[in-house]
C-alpha cells in the first residue's frame, strides 16, 4: 500500500511515455481502471496498432454508459467457404469445377453471406435443393429471405409453367439454406426439387449468384 506524507498528489493524466512497452495493462493502473480523468483529452487514441483483448467473446459497449447487453459488440468476422449443395432425401457435396465460393461478413449475430457459382457441376442428389451455410441461423419461427438470384441455364433452373423468379430461404435453426419459387398464383411455399420444378442433379454449365441476410445465434 503506497502512504503519502503531506497533500495528496495531484493526478497526473497518462501520455505514451508512461508506457514503456506501447501496451496498458491493468497491472499498470492503481485502481484498474482507465477512465477520461486518467486520458489528457478525454479520449483513448491509438496512434498505432490494433486493439486487442486478453481474453476472448470481449467487446464494446456502444451509445451508453453502462454495461447494457443489448449495446455490446462481442464479435465481428469475415471470411470464405466453400458452399455444398445437398439434397433432402440423399445426395450431398460440393460442386466442381468453375468456381464455387462464399464469401461472409458477421457483425454481431448479423451474418450476411454471399454465394458465387460459375458454371459449375452439381453433385448427384435427390430431394429439395439446400445450399450450406456459414453460421447456423439463430431459432424462432421466422423466416430469412435472400436477394434476387442470378441463375443459367433457364431450362434447368426453371421447369414450371407459372414461374417468376428464385429466392434462397432459411427457417429458425437451419444449417442451410432452400431456393424458394416465386409462382404467379402461389402461396410461395413452394422449393425446388430435383426432377419435379427443376433438373440439377448431376448437371454441368451451372450459375447461381445471390446474397441474403440473416442471424444466427
Amino acid at each position: 500500500m503506497a502512504g503519502y506524507i503531506g497533500n495528496y498528489p495531484t493526478a497526473v493524466p497518462l501520455t505514451g511515455a508512461d508506457l514503456t512497452d506501447g501496451i496498458i495493462t491493468s497491472a499498470k493502473i492503481a485502481d484498474g481502471t482507465i477512465t477520461s480523468a486518467d486520458l489528457a483529452s478525454g479520449n483513448l487514441t491509438i496512434p498505432n496498432g490494433n486493439l486487442l483483448f486478453d481474453t476472448a467473446s470481449k467487446g464494446i459497449y456502444l451509445g451508453v454508459t453502462s454495461a447494457t447487453a443489448s449495446n455490446l459488440l462481442d464479435d465481428y468476422e469475415e471470411g470464405t467457404f466453400t458452399p455444398v449443395i445437398s439434397g433432402s432425401t440423399s445426395g450431398s457435396g460440393s460442386p466442381s469445377g468453375g468456381t464455387n465460393s462464399g464469401r461472409y461478413t458477421k457483425i454481431g449475430n448479423l451474418v450476411y453471406v454471399n454465394y458465387f457459382l460459375a458454371n459449375v457441376t452439381f453433385p448427384t442428389f435427390a430431394g429439395e435443393l439446400r445450399l450450406s451455410l456459414p453460421f447456423t441461423a439463430s431459432s424462432g419461427p421466422h423466416f430469412y429471405w435472400g436477394d434476387a438470384v442470378y441463375f443459367y441455364p433457364n431450362g434447368n433452373w426453371e421447369t414450371v409453367a407459372n414461374f417468376v423468379d428464385l429466392y434462397l430461404r432459411v427457417g429458425g435453426n437451419d444449417s442451410v439454406a432452400k431456393v424458394g419459387i416465386y409462382e404467379t398464383n402461389s402461396d410461395r411455399q413452394s422449393v425446388l426439387f430435383q426432377g419435379v420444378n427443376c433438373n440439377l442433379s448431376a448437371q454441368s454449365g451451372l450459375y447461381f449468384q445471390t446474397s441474403m441476410v440473416y442471424n444466427t445465434a
